[in-house]
């Protein structure tokens, strides 16, 4: 498709340039070519080998012939070494009997070329199968019972391909299983849950080998009569498994563990200290959130991140003058919090943006918005800038094609190479236009044109530019080609052309499609050589400057 439009545009090219020296219409006629290896076209009688544009003019009925050719390959696969435990293979719908090197050719039409497979096979005479498998207590395998785990072979060399079983075997053998447990309560054995002494049996089956295995099971139930003792100083009250003691003393419970049924009997030597109530003020201020803990209990942890108040009771022992005394305290806590100051900029950007806070370029909008710190602000909590990054995708013009050097008051049609959805804006002299393509009639004198390209982002009411510039240049009198006797050959050219000139040719220059000078020589004479080598395949434009002033245009394609 882009080769098809290609030919179009080369067409549109031509054509003011075949009008302005014959003053008269011309048939063009393009075809589009595809082909297995070479191509020879009927027009010119010349055979190519490469994907490539041709132009050619019959002077004859004076038409302008166009061919855009593709030129395919013949590809070809190869598998390598393929080793086969078998006596034949079947490869692309054939039988293979024998190890060798073969290839396969698959035909093309015409258009595509002959595609070939290659392969180098190997077969070992022997086809080979491998079994892997289990049994209880024994297997029986081609007549023969096997009672041991192994790998076992069997090969029948009376058939016409020999033939290699192989089998990796795991016997399972039946055994029964005998266990003792001692355990406090009940105890859960398979299905059965056991809360007596006695001897249990189980029966289990192998999913993999089907082998019933009985399980026996010596079960004794034992009691925890372990005594466990605490000892425990305590300010005011104490709680011991849900009962709240107020007296120095030793007291006594037995738990039962609700899961295993077993007993435990404990013991708590406790001492109580007499307590001092007291209430105590605290104020905090903290910026941005106060972290609020506890030495006695981490259960009061938290974060606090707005003006709070609230109380807790703080218990403290202390001694004095060899007595013990129990602070049990009351806290009154209050809890300002300061907000750090954070500032939002907000920045619409093409493509990339620079923050010159950071020293940072960004191509990319961070899954985090970058922030940059200012310091402390006069409530003491550190500020920051947070760039809020909005970025979208330029236009980008990368050429703005037509005659840019045209006869005194002719025409022109300029059309652009543009990021698709762009609005076009043209500024020519004194004039402007919107339209996707330029028409500039009747110059007089070089004309300066520029070209500003605009996608608009309605949903951030954003827009993005790219401007471009071209300047047409006018030239007076006849044209310069049919009196210079100028030949330029092969047109296309691959990697160099021919000059000829009834004149010495001073110098010559190539100018690309966007006007710019790629490539000057000197002192050509009147047959000169010049290298297009290190130019990339396209149309170009050449100017002959001769040594009696006289300049010659025209037009030049590299096929490559």
């Amino acid at each position: 498709m882009k080769k098809a439009l290609l030919s179009l545009l080369f067409a549109a090219i031509f054509m003011p340039f075949v009008m302005a020296q014959d003053n008269a219409n011309r048939v063009i006629v393009a075809t589009n070519e595809t082909s297995c290896q070479s191509y020879t076209w009927a027009v010119n009688g010349v055979t190519y080998t490469a994907d490539t544009v041709v132009t050619y003019i019959n002077a004859t009925n004076d038409t302008l012939f166009v061919l855009n050719l593709t030129i395919n390959r013949p590809g070809s696969r190869g598998y390598g070494q393929v080793v086969v435990e078998d006596c034949s293979y079947l490869w692309h719908g054939k039988t293979i009997t024998a190890s060798g090197s073969y290839c396969d050719t698959i035909l093309g039409d015409g258009h595509t070329c002959d595609s070939l497979f290659f392969i180098n096979l190997q077969l070992t005479g022997t086809k080979v199968t491998r079994l892997a498998d289990s049994a209880c207590g024994q297997y029986v395998w081609h007549g023969d019972t096997l009672t041991e785990s192994g790998v076992y072979d069997y090969y029948d060399g009376t058939l016409t391909c020999p033939q290699l079983d192989s089998l990796f075997l795991s016997i399972v053998t039946q055994m029964p299983k005998y266990d003792t447990i001692y355990n406090c309560g009940k105890y859960t054995w398979g299905d059965t849950v056991l809360t007596a002494t006695g001897n249990y049996t189980h029966l289990v089956i192998d999913t993999v080998s089907s082998c019933d295995t009985l399980k026996h099971l010596n079960f004794n139930m034992t009691v925890d009569t372990a005594r466990r003792a605490e000892t425990k100083t305590s300010c005011g009250a104490y709680s011991w498994y849900g009962q709240n003691y107020d007296t120095t003393g030793v007291y006594s419970t037995v738990s039962t563990d609700q899961t295993t049924l077993c007993q435990t009997y404990r013991t708590l030597d406790l001492t109580v200290i007499p307590q001092r109530v007291s209430e105590i003020d605290t104020v905090v201020k903290a910026c941005g959130s106060f972290n609020f803990t506890r030495e006695d209990s981490s259960q009061y942890n938290r974060k606090i991140t707005s003006d709070t108040s609230f109380s807790y009771r703080m218990i403290k022992k202390q001694t004095n003058n060899g007595g013990r005394f129990c602070y049990d305290s009351t806290v009154h806590m209050t809890v300002h919090i300061k907000t750090p100051t954070t500032v939002d900029t907000t920045v619409k950007a093409c493509d990339s943006f620079y923050w010159d806070r950071k020293k940072v370029t960004y191509t990319t909008v961070p899954e985090t918005a970058p922030k940059f710190s200012l310091g402390k602000d006069t409530n003491g909590c550190d500020s920051s800038v947070v760039l809020q990054l909005t970025l979208r995708k330029a236009p980008v013009i990368s050429a703005i094609n037509g005659e840019w050097r045209i006869a005194e008051g002719g025409s022109t049609h300029l059309y652009p190479t543009c990021t698709p959805g762009a609005a076009y804006l043209w500024h020519y002299g004194n004039e402007t236009a919107t339209e996707d393509t330029l028409f500039v009639e009747n110059v007089h004198g070089n004309l300066d044109v520029d070209l500003v390209a605009t996608l608009t982002y309605t949903d951030i009411n954003f827009a993005c530019h790219d401007t471009s510039w071209i300047t047409i240049v006018t030239y007076v009198g006849i044209d310069e080609a049919e009196t210079a006797n100028v030949s330029l050959y092969p047109n296309p050219a691959v990697g160099q052309l021919n000059v000829e000139c009834a004149q010495p040719v001073s110098q010559a220059d190539v100018f690309n499609t966007l006007g710019q000078r790629v490539l000057s020589a000197r002192n050509l004479g009147t047959k000169g050589l010049l290298s297009l080598s290190g130019l990339a395949k396209g149309t170009y434009t050449i100017r002959l400057t001769l040594e009696g002033g006289e300049t010659v245009i025209r037009k030049i394609i590299l096929a490559r």
